[in-house]
């Protein structure tokens, strides 16, 4: 492999948690993936349901297999389904969960 090629490579991060009572992986979301999110909650300005949209977005595209390869749509509910199941408190929570693994720190990511 190439220097390059190992540079491009992302770095298996699934973890297992909680969300909304399912035990599901997540994936660190790469940089590009959270500013376009940033970038969608500025497009929803004050349309609380499209904000809350992108962040069930958000949450579904970081959900993985064990070995961090992506879980098929076709296993997963619609952003809107999400909505309308779940209270806002389990949304936040979900949502949290997603950018703190994401984000994290050094020393949590020299663990994995």
């Amino acid at each position: 492999m190439s220097l390059k090629t190992d540079l491009l490579s992302p770095v298996n991060s699934a973890k297992a948690y909680t969300l909304f009572g399912a035990n599901v992986f997540l994936r660190r979301l790469s940089v590009n993936e959270l500013y376009l999110h940033e970038q969608a909650l500025k497009e929803a300005d004050s349309d609380n349901m499209k904000a809350s949209i992108a962040g069930a977005k958000l949450i579904l595209s970081a959900i993985t297999n064990e070995n961090g390869d992506p879980v098929p749509s076709s296993d997963l509910p619609s952003p809107e389904e999400l909505l309308s199941i779940h209270d806002t408190v389990s949304f936040i929570d979900a949502l949290n969960t997603v950018q703190k693994h994401s984000y994290g720190t050094v020393e949590e990511a020299q663990k994995n």
